[in-house]
């Protein structure tokens, strides 16, 4: 199932294409946004971040890969046999929409975020701007000749650059990825 049908699309493009061929480009656009923000999430999400394995400095800032709308949980630990301990709302600080600070005052005060953190959130929902993507997707698809330059005789044709088209169209979706913490 695609976050639109063939029937939605067509309110906002004109087409002759059969209800299957408008699913095949709706597929082709929604693993696009797949492959750009991720599955869409159902509920809480879990993120763990192994700064152990990012061989990378103590660090009081953490990022997550999708912008956080609550956080449900944190627990970090220092080794991987170690018992998680569960951080209370007075340890940490959401500060950007996808920062979490590790504050030095609170229950578990601690200078930095201990090497392996994970973290329990709802993301902000994204559902529209993913609709609104797959419909830009779905128009550079359908106004696709199959050419980007042409010449015949004294008339000459440069089609649009589909590359750019396709990520202007994603770029509401970016800044996702894997999360990752800054020094």
């Amino acid at each position: 199932m695609t976050i639109l049908t063939p029937n939605e699309l067509r309110e906002h493009v004109e087409t002759d294409l059969s209800d299957a061929a408008l699913f095949r480009i709706l597929s082709a656009a929604e693993q696009r946004i797949v492959d750009v923000a991720g599955e869409h999430p159902a509920g809480t999400l879990s993120e763990y971040i192994d700064r152990i394995g990012a061989l990378s400095p103590p660090t009081r800032r953490i990022y997550l890969a999708r912008k956080i709308a609550t956080v449900v949980e944190i627990r970090e630990r220092d080794f991987l046999d170690d018992d998680e301990t569960t951080l209370a709302s007075d340890d940490w600080r959401k500060t950007g929409s996808r920062e979490i600070v590790r504050l030095r005052e609170g229950t578990n005060s601690r200078l930095y975020w201990a090497p392996f953190v994970a973290v329990d959130y709802t993301a902000v929902d994204d559902m529209a701007l993913r609709r609104q993507a797959q419909i830009d997707l779905a128009k550079i698809a359908l106004a696709n000749e199959g050419y980007q330059r042409g010449t015949s005789g004294d008339f000459s044709f440069t089609g649009p650059d589909l590359k750019a088209a396709s990520d202007a169209a994603l770029a509401p979706l970016r800044g996702g990825g894997r999360a990752w913490p800054l020094a």
